[in-house]
């Protein structure tokens, strides 16, 4: 007899999994072209999250898991704006984003999805304003420059290049 303990869930059932499935299929939508399929997708992925990754287990599987979870819905929220800027949602995402790059301020996906939902916005001097604390941040921080995703907003918005038609 099998003393072993299984536990038998299916994927669904799961949050993590639902998660991935969710946001597997957001980011592939996206990639086609989709936002309006990609937009709820994700927005339903990251409804799962419910407080902090693997609250209440061992800090010993805090350390190994929570990196790669946290990283993954980071990557799924950048990816929900990206869907929501081209569906022109950009007012409603100047708050939002303003918390998120306070919160991650190395992060230069966000940045650059700021500057245009600030631009989009008629906000160009703050959309300039947020790309030059974003190279300051990364110059004196980490000794580098800004790199394409941020590079490629700053001249979009230098060139006027961020509007909707853009899109």
């Amino acid at each position: 007899m099998d003393s072993s303990y299984r536990l038998g869930v299916t994927d669904g059932l799961v949050d993590a999994a639902e998660f991935d499935r969710l946001a597997r299929a957001g980011h592939e939508a996206l990639r086609a072209g989709r936002p309006g399929v990609a937009a709820p997708l994700l927005r339903s992925a990251l409804g799962l999250w419910r407080g902090p990754a693997l609250d209440g287990v061992t800090q010993q599987l805090r350390d190994a898991e929570v990196p790669q979870l946290d990283e993954a819905r980071t990557s799924a929220l950048e990816s929900r704006i990206e869907a929501e800027l081209a569906l022109g949602e950009h007012h409603g995402l100047v708050p939002e984003l303003t918390g998120l790059v306070a919160r991650y301020p190395l992060r230069e996906r966000l940045r650059a999805q700021w500057m245009t939902a600030l631009y989009r916005c008629e906000r160009q001097a703050e959309a300039l304003a947020a790309y030059q604390e974003g190279r300051r941040i990364l110059v004196e921080e980490l000794g580098v420059d800004p790199g394409p995703a941020l590079t490629t907003a700053h001249h979009a918005v230098l060139q006027g290049r961020l509007g909707l038609e853009a899109v």
